[in-house]
Order: structure tokens, then sequence, then C-alpha cells
């Protein structure tokens, strides 16, 4: 049976925090719609996230998860840590906010891969949609 209080917080879903800054993250997504030169949902695009399952069961959500932002967004061809560089927004970019929050919610259950995802994705994101 899962715990349900105590020190036991994987099973007691993502922070508020983190969700927060999903959230923001979202909007700053919907807020590109009216100042960016950026193709709006383009038939070529480059935008589709999922979980690789062999990832996933190998190396955990966190892996997972970075392993489809590195792909799609191709941040690894810079240097570690570079900005992400969208090249496009609309539906595909909305998505992704669902995207995310539903993998935190089912795969990146611990302090120490949430804090990790925190920094090394959704801080990025924010920046690259400013």
């Amino acid at each position: 049976m899962a715990k349900t209080s105590g020190t036991d917080k994987s099973v007691m879903g993502p922070p508020q925090a983190l969700i927060e800054h999903i959230e923001h993250l979202r909007s700053l997504f919907r807020g590109i719609l009216e100042s960016s030169n950026l193709p709006l949902n383009p038939s070529s695009s480059k935008y589709y996230f999922a979980l690789d399952p062999n990832t996933l069961e190998d190396g955990g959500g966190f892996a997972a998860l970075s392993q489809c932002l590195e792909i799609v967004f191709e941040t690894w061809q810079g240097e570690p840590d570079a900005e992400i560089q969208l090249t496009e927004h609309g539906e595909r970019l909305d998505n992704l906010a669902v995207f995310l929050k539903d993998t935190l919610q089912w795969h990146i259950k611990t302090e120490l891969d949430q804090h990790a995802f925190k920094e090394a994705w959704i801080e990025r994101l924010i920046t690259a949609a400013r």
C-alpha cells in the first residue's frame, strides 16, 4: 500500500510551485502569438512530444523527458545549457505544457528529479519563451 503521509513525497504529486512554473510557461507560450515572427502551427512542425518507452524503463522519467526535449529542440547540437531556440508557436507549444505536467505527475516523482527537471528544462523554456 502506498504511503500518503510522512516523508514519502513521491506519491503526493508534484509540488504546487513547480506546477505554477509550468502554468507560467504556458502563459508565456500563449503570449508569443501576439509578438512573434515565428510560424504559427506549421504543417512541417518538429514539435512532437512523447517519451520513449525504452528510455523511460531504463533511465526513468527525467531521462526520457530530457531525451525527448533534446531531440525536439535540438539542444544536443549546442553547448550544454545553451539557450533553447523556439522555431514555431501555437498549439504544439500549448501541448508541451500539458505534456510536461503529465510527465511530472506520472514519471518524475522524486524531489531530486523534480528539481533537476525545473533547473534543466523549465527555467530554460521560460527564458526561450520570453
